[in-house]
């Protein structure tokens, strides 16, 4: 059985690229809709739905959307949460508004005190802006000495892409470790 998922996406409405989201579960990263589900507007208006099979009970999924058929971290466009029983993706706005979710890039080589994303969104936009923040990784990152693991923002360089200076992590970041900043 399949179930269909909606989600608000104002900021692409309109656009005629191909999206594709990806839904993994929130807590092993396991895959579930394999080959990804394109996303499809209902008429311009900002609201879009996408099928995917069925999940498991009682269990939050994240929801990524690419613009293209591969979930390619420099195509990240949205980054949400899929509540365990809802059919529409990141409802509950309240607490979760001042979250900016994030993807270690490559631009520079990550190190344990700095890294650069491939995807930020929101996106950066002032130096310094996110000082005194706290970047978590999330529990199924790829880095698996990364999982759960926070440090604090101590510096940023002024771009949508920002290079970001941060207290010392045990492991430098990998291309792709993905992560939040509260």
């Amino acid at each position: 059985m399949t179930e269909v998922i909606k989600l608000h996406f104002p900021e692409i409405s309109g656009d005629a690229t191909t999206y594709t989201a990806w839904i993994r579960n929130d807590n092993s990263g396991t895959l579930l809709n394999t080959g990804g589900s394109i996303i499809t507007e209902t008429a311009g208006t900002g609201l879009w739905a996408f099928s995917t099979p069925d999940r498991t009970p009682c269990t939050d999924y994240r929801v990524r959307v690419y613009a293209g058929p591969t979930e390619t971290p420099t195509q990240l466009v949205f980054d949400g949460k899929l509540t365990a029983n809802m059919v529409v993706v990141d409802t509950d706005f309240g607490p979760t508004q001042h979250v900016i979710r994030g993807i270690v890039g490559n631009a520079v080589v990550a190190t344990t005190t700095t890294m650069t994303p491939s995807a930020l969104l929101p996106a950066g936009n002032a130096s310094n802006q996110f000082v005194g923040r706290i970047l978590v990784f999330d529990n199924n990152t790829i880095t698996p000495s990364l999982r759960g693991q926070a440090t604090a923002i101590t510096a940023n360089t002024a771009g949508t892409l920002p290079l970001f200076t941060v207290q010392e992590l045990t492991t430098a970041p990998a291309f792709g470790d993905s992560f939040s900043i509260v």
